[in-house]
């Protein structure tokens, strides 16, 4: 018998809220089937330990052990109902998230007389009293919560982490799983936000794999201004990107049993505001309004997620190389270019990659060029680096940086900021306006004699409440043949009976408009259609004719 199976069975038989039959019954099912049982009975707090195991025969009975046949999840969409999505604060609004994460209970718990009466005033609002439904999966769960005994011994952080997780930290995993989110909680990790090197965060929660709540915790309570500045130190100028349309972080900060919850914006300058006052989680009181508060956040988190307010997944994680197909052709020699290996960081990416010598010469044109216009919807080069020299990038490039084109091949490193997020068009509003900034890039582009050459959505991310127009590297001058094999070109570029021109870029575009998961109104798909048909010879005249 394993460890677990062995602590079930000492946890039924001291148990005193359970008669000899009950008791006989669980030790028969944690014997028998111990694989499905042991999650069930683990962690239930001893009143409701009959109630449990009633749910679960009466589930075995039904055929449904799955959902244990109470009314937990049903109870769960309406405790943890999302929030008003009209009034909720996408951006920082102290007043509005203040009054979320102290609003009533959206519901109450229901359980049968016997078992109310022993655990009803541990939260007399939390509870009710019903005689056809109950919920003992979920009760046990916020009941585990509000009983935990503080722990005793000397203070530390190991010491309090136990506590601080069954109290609240550990609920939005644990009801957020049941829901269907995404949410996971991690604590003493590095992440790639962090502002601070080598230091650790000593609680995060992740909701679709992006950190939206924080935490920093200290065993005493006169610690508690060095966890509130450790908190900001550790989270302040984080990447607007990474968070889409929400704009603001939830913090916490614990000293020994007490806590503050802060929040703050997503900029380099941001200060920490805050939400909730200082209050203490040992007496009852305070242990019920943590309770209630991250009840009410696990709603805040089901309100942002339901919302689609954060961006789709990066396509790699922070820090981890990958590698995709390189668009250039072979040298000279015939030798093929290497893969590109991509590294997205926390405020931009790096690109390592090799090119023909021959096209060393435009990439830096390019990039230059950029470099010099510092327009808002393009990306920008940072850094570049050719066989390990580096270059400072001006416009025109200076006539010695041309000697790069008599090597067969070049090694190529790029820095790119910012770090945008990938692009989800959820209406046309959204897409009239991804156009007209992609157009004023372009204007500005095309007048110096160069096209970008990829235009797709792919090659566009999200800048707060702007369009990035990223991946310049297929991007030269004007009215020359393509030299790579490409989905997204009209038949006879691909086919090199004609040179790509400002035209072509024109067609990309139409083509991005034309597939864009939306349903466009009229005058956004009569543009397209004249965009396709290539009535427009410039991102000027095109701009001009705009809807």
């Amino acid at each position: 018998m394993s460890v677990q199976a062995s602590d079930a069975r000492a946890k039924v038989l001291q148990c005193t809220a359970l008669d000899d039959k009950q008791k006989a019954k669980m030790l028969l099912l944690i014997n028998t089937e111990s694989d499905r049982t042991l999650p069930v009975f683990t962690g239930v707090p001893d009143p409701l330990l009959g109630l449990t195991l009633s749910a679960y025969l009466e589930g075995m009975t039904a055929g449904t052990t799955q959902t244990l046949a109470d009314h937990s999840r049903a109870i769960m969409d309406t405790l943890f109902a999302p929030f008003d999505g009209a009034t909720f604060p996408r951006q920082l609004s102290v007043p509005q998230l203040t009054k979320l994460l102290e609003s009533p209970l959206a519901t109450q718990v229901p359980l049968p007389p016997s078992t109310y009466q022993s655990v009803h005033q541990l939260y007399p609002d939390l509870f009710v009293e019903e005689t056809n439904a109950s919920a003992p999966l979920l009760a046990s769960t916020l009941v585990k919560s509000l009983q935990t005994p503080w722990p005793t011994g000397s203070p530390t952080e190991l010491l309090y982490t136990p506590f601080w997780a069954t109290v609240g930290y550990g609920l939005p995993e644990v009801i957020g799983r049941q829901l269907g989110l995404n949410v996971s909680e991690s604590r003493d990790k590095e992440d790639a936000s962090i502002t601070i090197a080598d230091k650790r965060r000593d609680y995060m929660q992740h909701l679709d794999n992006v950190l939206v709540v924080g935490g920093e915790d200290k065993p005493k309570r006169e610690l508690m201004q060095k966890a509130v500045q450790e908190l900001l130190d550790k989270h302040k100028g984080a990447n607007a990107a990474v968070y889409g349309d929400l704009g603001y972080l939830i913090l916490f900060a614990t000293a020994a049993d007490a806590v503050r919850v802060f929040a703050l914006n997503l900029h380099q300058n941001a200060r920490l505001e805050p939400l909730i006052p200082e209050f203490v989680m040992v007496d009852l009181l305070g242990r019920q309004r943590i309770v209630k508060l991250f009840i009410n956040l696990i709603r805040w988190l089901r309100t942002v997620h339901e919302l689609s307010l954060l961006p789709p997944p990066p396509p790699a994680q922070l820090l981890v190389p990958f590698k995709r197909p390189s668009p250039y052709p072979a040298d000279e020699a015939g030798h093929q270019q290497s893969e590109v290996e991509i590294t997205l960081r926390f405020k931009g990416v790096e690109k390592l990659f090799t090119v023909p010598g021959s096209h060393v010469q435009e990439l830096l044109d390019v990039y230059g060029l950029l470099q010099h216009l510092q327009l808002p919807g393009a990306i920008l080069c940072k850094s570049l680096q050719v066989n390990g020299e580096q270059l400072k990038l001006q416009y025109p490039m200076s006539k010695q940086r041309k000697a790069s084109r008599r090597s067969r091949s070049c090694s190529v490193r790029l820095r790119l900021e910012p770090l945008g997020a990938l692009v989800r068009i959820t209406g046309t509003a959204q897409l009239r306006s991804l156009v007209s900034c992609i157009l004023t890039t372009l204007k500005h582009v095309h007048q110096h004699d160069f096209v970008h050459r990829d235009i797709r959505l792919d090659n566009v991310l999200r800048v707060n409440d702007g369009w990035l127009l990223i991946d310049w590297e297929l991007a030269g001058r004007t009215n020359q043949l393509v030299w790579w094999e490409g989905k997204l070109l009209p038949d006879a570029v691909k086919h090199r009976t004609e040179p790509f021109t400002c035209k072509t870029d024109l067609w990309q575009l139409g083509m991005l408009i034309k597939t864009a998961t939306v349903c466009a109104d009229v005058a956004i798909t009569s543009f397209a259609d004249r965009l396709l048909a290539g009535e427009f010879t410039t991102a000027a005249l095109a701009q001009a004719s705009l809807w």
